[in-house]
């Protein structure tokens, strides 16, 4: 037989009305058979055949498509996952062979097959204390993982950054150089206007623009 439910024990939904086939619940109250249950925001009656709790016993559905669990006969459902409530593999069965699967439980897919009894609530709370710790593993593997992506997000950015920064001044060295190639037509030419810049034999030119010009004459080999 099914076992009775409690109050603020939560609940997986198989079959409407009122709930989503696969909406986890809260079991507000109990009259008997029926079961009243709330998401949060509104509360109605369900019967218990209707839902599916922790302990409870099932087999293969008439969706079954599971190839990689050796499943054993009955199993027990173990876990409910919140991530997955309405979608896929949203509960968690333990089989008498030992081999625990995800399945789905919701309004497209039935997996699993109520069997119609409980395993009891003596075991149920080992089993789920069990549950919490794999789940907490799990979170803090994920954040980890996250950790390392974000410093690898960094990591790139900064590279980014640094070759753009590069780039930028070689864009501009070319452009300047360019311009110095325009001024004049030979490179006879740009020769005398840079030895003149060089020496400043027409008093006019800068600093600045002497030590270009004098850089300029070294890298074609003049000797200032």
């Amino acid at each position: 037989m099914l076992r009775e439910l409690i109050k603020d024990e939560e609940v997986l939904v198989i079959e409407g009305p009122n709930f989503r086939a696969g909406q986890i619940l809260t079991v507000d109250c109990t009259n008997r058979a029926e079961y009243y249950c709330s998401d949060g925001t509104r509360r109605m009656s369900k019967m218990r055949r209707s839902l599916l709790v922790i302990g409870d016993k099932v087999v293969r559905g008439p969706d079954w498509n599971s190839k990689c669990t050796r499943y054993d006969g009955e199993g027990v459902v173990v876990e409910f996952n919140y991530l997955f409530a309405l979608k896929n593999h949203n509960v968690r069965v333990k089989w008498n062979g030992g081999d625990y699967g995800s399945y789905r439980m919701n309004a497209n897919y039935q997996d699993l097959k109520p069997t119609g009894d409980s395993e009891g609530e003596e075991a149920e709370p080992t089993v789920h204390k069990v549950t919490v710790t794999i789940d907490m593993e799990d979170t803090m593997t994920r954040e980890q993982r996250a950790i390392d992506i974000n410093k690898d997000v960094e990591a790139r950015q900064d590279a980014l950054d640094e070759y753009i920064a590069q780039t930028e001044e070689k864009i501009a060295d070319l452009q300047e150089e360019a311009v110095e190639l325009r001024k004049y037509k030979t490179d006879k030419d740009a020769k005398i206007a840079y030895t003149i810049k060089a020496h400043n034999l027409d008093s006019k030119t800068t600093p600045e623009e002497q030590a270009k010009a004098m850089l300029a004459l070294k890298d074609k080999g003049i000797e200032v």
